[in-house]
């Protein structure tokens, strides 16, 4: 039987589930890796991505966002954990913003995942950008980190993605704080440093025991190089009004990282 947006809140205040609002470039790949790996974290991927659903539709597989939700809940269904991850702007392009995504999943525990160093993480979406690659998987690690080291310093497109990231930041922020949801607040560095620890607050969040052994699926290696470090430290010497500006905005956010 089909659900109802109601069904599926109920069916859902039931049963463990969490997502993951994200900054683009934080690690988020990883952590789904992560919670994978654990075989009790669900499989928190980009379920609801709206060009991905796009595809969807095309190929026939469904006509509205209500069924292909009810068809994703019943297919996630057989994992004990409901979980999926998302970014604001696909929260505004799927379900029309913060009030339609809570219509559909009521208050689920959320993950915030964002980086602290906004600079590099606007560097490696530039490199991104540049590059085509969001990730290093071998054998093309070698050929990927070479053409990562001929991209071209460029201030402007930098400032653009510090700014825009700092934008999300809040964005991310007031929605957590206007529904008052449960959240776990992660960064990328936490993340990196302790992997076992982020994973086990996610696992406190939802009531569910904790993670005796960490295997980490070494699926995604991230990609990091001297050219990244290089432009990061360019930009912030030659920018650092805005940035002190942006990081004392920030620093409500910054406080409640990995605490």
């Amino acid at each position: 039987a089909r659900h109802t947006w109601g069904r599926i809140r109920t069916a859902m205040a039931y049963r463990k589930s969490f997502f993951i609002l994200f900054v683009p470039r934080t690690g988020s790949t990883w952590l789904k890796s992560l919670c994978e790996s654990t075989g009790r974290l669900g499989s928190p991927a980009e379920h609801f991505e709206p060009n991905r659903l796009e595809q969807l539709r095309r190929m026939g597989r469904f006509t509205d966002i209500k069924t292909l939700i009810d068809r994703r809940y019943d297919k996630l269904a057989e994992n004990p954990v409901f979980s999926f991850k998302i970014t604001i702007g696909q929260m505004s392009a799927t379900f029309g913003g913060g009030r339609g995504f809570m219509e559909r999943f009521g208050p689920m525990p959320c993950v915030f995942l964002t980086r602290r160093d906004l600079v590099l993480r606007a560097v490696s979406a530039y490199r991104k950008r540049h590059t085509k690659v969001g990730h290093s998987f071998t054998p093309h690690r070698e050929q990927s980190e070479a053409t990562a080291r001929e991209i071209d310093y460029d201030a402007t497109a930098i400032k653009r993605l510090v700014v825009k990231g700092a934008e999300v930041e809040r964005k991310m922020d007031t929605f957590v704080n206007k529904f008052s949801l449960p959240v776990v607040w992660l960064s990328y560095e936490g993340l990196s440093q302790e992997p076992a620890v982020a994973l086990n607050k996610i696992c406190k969040l939802i009531y569910e025991p904790p993670v005796e052994e960490l295997t980490d699926p070494n699926t995604v290696e991230m990609m990091r190089n001297d050219k990244s470090y290089e432009l990061a430290e360019r930009f912030r010497s030659e920018h650092p009004h805005l940035i002190a500006k942006i990081e004392e905005e920030r620093r409500p956010i910054l406080e409640k990282l990995d605490a």
